[in-house]
């Protein structure tokens, strides 16, 4: 079968086509930066960005035997996405200088061989095949690179730098417990700012999408 292209349309990775491999290839049109009208509307090739437009081609060839098949990388993704819809922080725009999905970081405390090992126990349980951490890391690379791990500094706050240098400069066991307990109560509290921050980006997109369409 000779090779062809194919464009996403609402997915987040090509759509499967039997027999074939598929590489993602990117359009980004340099659009006027001034008075610019640009807009969609209606059914149409999946588009990203702003001032700029980024078109998704997926292009096909016939898959060789050693090939990942399509559904062990879908599983994958999809294992990612929906980990970062759960825990991870969403930004409300691409970082400046790109023109793409905004970035959703996830908790400095998480690595990506802990995702996997979380990964291979959802494989286990619903009894599907699962990648080595070698594959899953290629495939997070390639189709979900806006899904990234926190930074240490990225993650803590002025406060909480405050309260663990508190932490391990208190002298008495007794301020060292109270330090302590002020660093849980603040962390909760980010905790829960986090989870509101994340519902309100989440209305934020579904008003978008209902304005659009």
């Amino acid at each position: 079968m000779d090779p062809f292209y194919l464009m996403r349309y609402t997915s987040s990775i090509c759509q499967r086509v039997s027999g074939m491999t598929v590489r993602e290839e990117i359009i980004t049109t340099d659009d006027e930066d001034t008075s610019n009208n640009n807009s969609v509307s209606g059914s149409h090739p999946k588009v990203t960005g702003t001032s700029n437009h980024r078109l998704y081609y997926c292009y096909y060839r016939y898959k060789p035997q050693h090939a990942l098949k399509y559904e062990d990388i879908h599983n994958a993704i999809t294992f990612i996405v929906n980990y970062a819809a759960a825990v991870g922080m969403p930004q409300s725009e691409a970082p400046r200088g790109r023109d793409g999905v905004p970035s959703i970081f996830l908790p400095s405390s998480d690595t990506k061989k802990g995702i996997h090992e979380l990964y291979l126990a959802s494989c286990d349980e619903t009894n599907i095949r699962a990648r080595k951490m070698s594959s899953f890391e290629e495939a997070w690379l390639k189709f979900v690179p806006y899904i990234k791990l926190s930074k240490p500094r990225d993650d803590v706050c002025h406060r909480c730098e405050c309260l663990r240098k508190q932490v391990i400069d208190a002298v008495t066991e007794e301020e060292k417990l109270i330090v302590t307990e002020m660093l849980h109560r603040h962390l909760e509290d980010a905790r829960r700012g986090r989870s509101h921050y994340r519902t309100c980006i989440e209305n934020s997109v579904k008003e978008m999408s209902n304005l659009e369409g």
